[in-house]
């Protein structure tokens, strides 16, 4: 475990190539820092808590792959990062339990300058692991105008999981997100959750030739029921990051069938006789 607020190097020599540990690593506070072929492979769990940093600029690569690996937390990730293998994203702090299962049960935002999302090694396996419990974002706010993209930049304030990207977001086909309700929570008419923040979006993030785009097909929403007439709209998410309750569209007839008939009913009553 790194603790404190200071910077902690790990580098390692050319007679012992990968550090010798196993188990968890947890960045409790401040900086832990890979350097030169600095690695913490025999790691299978790497925790990142609030305000603590996992810094790879210092690898002779440029970037680190973590391969097999549970990620979770609330801190960030400085540098670039590549996601493969059977490993998992999971936003949020760990449960009270502390082990592997607990990981990511809390809700928050997991950051990183750039992260890479390849195809995950197990066929129909969720590669990033997110969680709603609520929102203060609601298209029925008067000045989202009933547009989702309005919350495009929304902050969760802790009540779901959130991706903070700050360079290049890589995903591809068979990255799948899977997203359920965390703590009883089940969304209603007009939520809005912007998931995913990025400065760049590359959608083919392993190349040209090699698993393909990322499209809503990757997007595994299957365990959110919803009260009868509503659905998951995801029209907003490849370009803003956001998933949002929208109402059927037999039930928008019904709505603006009801406005209209409303509105006429008026003006009869305020025609001159």
């Amino acid at each position: 475990m790194k603790t404190g607020t200071g910077k902690l190097t790990l580098e390692t020599q050319p007679q012992t190539p990968t550090n010798s540990y196993t188990g968890k690593t947890t960045v409790a506070g401040g900086t832990l820092a890979l350097r030169g072929t600095g690695n913490i492979d025999g790691s299978t769990w790497v925790q990142l808590d609030s305000g603590a940093i996992l810094s790879l600029t210092g690898r002779t690569s440029g970037t680190y792959e973590m391969i097999n690996k549970m990620i979770s937390g609330t801190g960030a990730v400085e540098g670039t990062l590549i996601v493969r293998g059977s490993s998992i994203l999971r936003p949020g702090s760990t449960g009270a339990g502390g082990t592997l299962a607990d990981a990511g049960t809390g809700f928050g935002e997991l950051t990183f300058e750039n992260v890479f999302i390849h195809p995950t090694a197990v066929p129909g396996a969720a590669r990033l692991e997110m969680q709603l419990g609520g929102t203060t974002s609601n298209i029925g706010n008067p000045l989202a105008l009933g547009n989702a993209s309005y919350f495009a930049s929304a902050d969760s304030g802790g009540l779901y999981d959130t991706l903070q990207v700050n360079g290049t977001l890589g995903l591809n086909d068979t990255s799948i997100i899977h997203v359920t309700y965390g703590n009883g929570y089940t969304a209603g008419w007009g939520d809005v959750f912007n998931l995913l923040d990025w400065a760049i979006l590359d959608l083919n993030g392993d190349g040209a030739g090699n698993a393909g785009p990322f499209t809503l097909a990757s997007l595994d929403l299957s365990g959110m029921a919803l009260s009868d007439g509503y659905f998951w709209a995801t029209d907003k998410f490849i370009t803003d990051g956001i998933i949002y309750v929208a109402p059927e569209p037999s039930r928008m007839l019904l709505v603006i069938g009801g406005i209209v008939a409303l509105t006429l009913r008026r003006r009869r009553r305020s025609s001159p006789a």
